[in-house]
């Protein structure tokens, strides 16, 4: 039989034993996030505190802490007598029991992690304390286990979700260092040379300052092709390109020089500025002047 008692707080479960053969059975059966308390060098019940989840010794509140050293003061013979006790308390965990030791005997396996306090004779917390006794026979061997099993269920959940966002991440870094990478621009395979082809070049048209209109082909190469009619430029962006002139239609040289529709090609060399000679940097008023040559 176990004796149960509702703290003070309202929150937290306290339980004792009947007799010291009992004892051995909440020392075996024990949850881990049980506390124990006992009468520091006097013979006295064994008191377990049942803390929360995640919970330290240092989060115990201390009207709880109180019902505890009060509860297992009264019930040790001699403590019960006087009027203050030393109260030691550690967790479920920390308590070493042996073949050779008696009923009710305990060790500890670190004592640096045992605490302890003293505590006053407190019959008024001792008697609201026994109005919420209850006298229960729990399957303890069955508890204990059926909360083992729930951790590490937890465990494995916590993991899970820790991994799923471990791969996210990942996903998100390698395509983030993907989209910053030139890789997929510079591929030989993918660039054409237009040699043999400026014959037959798209005139599309766009307003520039000076020019009314200047027709465009743009052409990806693998390797610079230099023509003694190309005008190197280094764009704002730092592309490096050629420009040159094409054919202009002879109605078009009756026009104004401001008027004239010219028909020029763009060649995207480079998109390192470094291959660019040194120096070379060309206004926007030297490509007006040159294309209305």
């Amino acid at each position: 039989m176990v004796y149960y008692f509702t703290s003070r707080c309202g929150q937290y479960t306290i339980y004792m034993g009947k007799d010291k053969y009992e004892n051995e059975d909440l020392i075996k059966y024990g949850h881990p996030e049980d506390c124990w308390f006992h009468v520091d060098d006097l013979s006295s019940a064994h008191v377990y505190l049942r803390l929360k989840s995640g919970m330290t010794l240092d989060d115990i509140p201390p009207d709880c802490l109180v019902d505890c050293c009060s509860l297992v003061k009264s019930n040790s013979i001699l403590g019960c007598k006087r009027s203050s006790v030393y109260v030691v308390y550690t967790r479920w965990q920390n308590l070493k029991k042996t073949s050779d030791m008696t009923d009710g005997q305990v060790g500890y396996h670190r004592p640096h992690n045992v605490r302890r306090t003293c505590v006053d004779k407190n019959p008024g917390i001792v008697r609201q304390l026994e109005k919420t006794r209850r006298e229960l026979y729990p399957d303890l061997a069955k508890e204990q286990t059926d909360r083992l099993d729930e951790i590490r269920n937890e465990a494995k959940a916590k993991r899970r979700t820790e991994e799923k966002a471990r791969k996210l991440l990942e996903l998100e870094r390698d395509r983030d260092r993907e989209e910053r990478s030139y890789d997929r621009i510079m591929r030989e395979g993918a660039m054409t040379s237009n040699t043999g082809k400026t014959r037959r070049i798209r005139r599309d048209f766009f307003l520039v300052r000076s020019i009314r209109a200047v027709g465009l082909t743009y052409t990806f190469l693998a390797r610079a092709v230099i023509h003694p009619t190309h005008l190197p430029i280094i764009t704002a962006s730092n592309i490096y390109i050629y420009i040159y002139k094409n054919y202009m239609p002879p109605r078009m040289r009756l026009l104004p020089k401001s008027s004239r529709m010219i028909s020029c090609s763009i060649t995207f060399v480079s998109f390192c500025p470094t291959h660019a000679p040194l120096g070379m940097k060309v206004f926007q008023s030297d490509v007006s002047r040159w294309i209305n040559m």
